[in-house]
C-alpha cells in the first residue's frame, strides 16, 4: 500500500513530466502540422490565387479597426467626458441658477427619497460643490 504522501509526490512529478512531454509534442509535431494544414486549406479555398491570400492576411492585420466600432468608441468617450465638463461649465457660468437648481433637486430628493441606500446629500454633492462656490 502506497502512502498518501508518496501518492502526492508521484502525482506532482508525473504532472511535470506529462506537461514537458505535451509541450515538446506540441512544438515538434502539432504546431508545424497545424500550420501546414492551414496553408493547404487556404490554398484550396482561394484556388491558389496570391491576391486572394494577400487580402485575407491584409484584413486579418487590420484587427478591430472597423469604422463603426471607432465611431461608437468616440461617441461614448465623448459623452463620458463632455457631460461632466458641461455640468461644471454651467455651474461656473450660472452659479446662481445652478444653486437654485441644486436646492430644488435636493428638496425633491428629500421628499421622494433615494432609490438606494445612499446618503441624500451624496447624490448631488459634486454639483452642489460647484454651485456653492463664490465665482466672482
Amino acid at each position: 500500500m502506497i502512502s498518501t504522501r508518496t501518492k502526492w509526490i508521484l502525482g506532482g512529478i508525473s504532472t511535470v513530466v506529462l506537461g514537458a512531454l505535451g509541450s515538446g509534442l506540441w512544438s515538434g509535431v502539432f504546431a508545424p502540422l497545424g500550420s501546414f494544414a492551414f496553408r493547404g486549406l487556404l490554398s484550396i479555398v482561394t484556388l491558389g490565387l496570391a491576391a486572394a491570400k494577400d487580402s485575407v492576411y491584409r484584413r486579418a492585420a487590420l484587427g478591430f479597426a472597423e469604422r463603426a466600432s471607432e465611431l461608437l468608441l468616440a461617441a461614448l468617450a465623448g459623452g463620458v467626458i463632455a457631460i461632466p465638463i458641461c455640468m461644471l461649465l454651467f455651474a461656473m457660468i450660472f452659479p446662481r441658477r445652478a444653486r437654485t437648481l441644486s436646492r430644488s433637486l435636493l428638496k425633491h430628493v428629500h421628499e421622494v427619497g433615494p432609490s438606494k441606500d445612499y446618503g441624500r446629500s451624496e447624490i448631488l454633492q459634486p454639483f452642489t460643490l460647484c454651485a456653492d462656490r463664490d465665482l466672482r
